[in-house]
């Protein structure tokens, strides 16, 4: 999977050339986000006295 530094100059160069980069639109994607938000912060919490670390990426 390319990294984010690997891809954005082909985004900025599609939104030039043709206006449009195939990224979702800002309410899908932040639809998406709000639905992951709720259980990231209960497992969050649910870990917080615990020294284990909580990896989401």
């Amino acid at each position: 999977m390319p990294r984010q530094s690997e891809m954005s100059h082909h985004l900025v160069n599609s939104l030039l050339d043709t206006g449009g980069c195939g990224l979702p639109s800002y309410e899908d994607s932040s639809a998406i986000h709000l639905a992951m938000l709720v259980p990231f912060l209960q497992a969050i919490e649910a870990r917080r006295e615990s020294s284990q670390p909580f990896w989401i990426t």
